[in-house]
């Protein structure tokens, strides 16, 4: 449902997790597995705070990897410009997008070959107006499109992932746009109704054929 990314207040999370009022952050929700990436976002961290040293990233979500993830931060030298923050409530998640000046959905295909189809948090960012950088995989970038919607980086790259995120925070113009441009396709093509009406369509043109007996 679009309408309730629309907008949002972000002050209270910021003071939740200590990141500083006009500090840019990058966005990154999902549970904490191999398949979502986010490892490879810690490793972007470093280029990214050369080039926009006031960043933060902020990854909200719960997994086995918890305790990986904080390690590679503090490995990579970003573990205080990196908020690991737990589980973020649904009804909380307009406000977590309000927050971002970025989204990354950084997914890979794991050692088992596990990958997101189309992962909901895109949509989310999408609906929010918030520009998103992504892994060119699997569902991501049949609803991304690169430098119209969005960008859209090789997986597992986190210098490619780093120089996306770059981009778009050294350049809030260029973000607002594919923000815009995002929300727009999530408008017309992936909210609730629409998608209700497409299968309303297919089960009319079935009973018409009578192949609904």
């Amino acid at each position: 449902d679009p309408a309730r990314y629309a907008c949002g207040e972000a002050d209270a999370l910021r003071a939740r997790w200590g990141v500083p009022p006009q500090a840019p952050v990058i966005g990154a929700l999902g549970r904490l597995v191999h398949k979502k990436g986010f490892e490879h976002l810690i490793a972007a961290m470093p280029a990214v705070l050369a080039a926009v040293p006031e960043a933060y990233c902020v990854i909200g979500g719960e997994g086995d990897l918890a305790a990986d993830l904080r390690a590679r931060a503090a490995a990579c030298g970003v573990a205080d410009r990196v908020r690991l923050v737990g589980h973020v409530p649904w009804g909380d998640t307009p406000t977590y997008f309000a927050m971002c000046a970025a989204v990354a959905v950084p997914s890979v295909v794991d050692a088992h070959g596990n990958v997101d189809g189309l992962p909901l948090v895109l949509l989310e960012a999408m609906a929010s107006g918030v520009p998103v950088v992504g892994s060119r995989l699997a569902g991501i970038r049949e609803v991304l499109e690169d430098g119209v919607t969005g960008l859209l980086v090789p997986p597992g790259d986190p210098p490619a992932l780093a120089a996306g995120l770059v981009r778009l925070l050294r350049d809030p113009a260029l973000g607002g746009h594919l923000g815009e441009a995002g929300r727009q396709v999530v408008c017309s093509t992936y909210c609730w109704d629409v998608i209700a009406g497409r299968f309303l369509g297919i089960y009319e043109r079935l009973c018409a054929s009578g192949g609904g007996r």
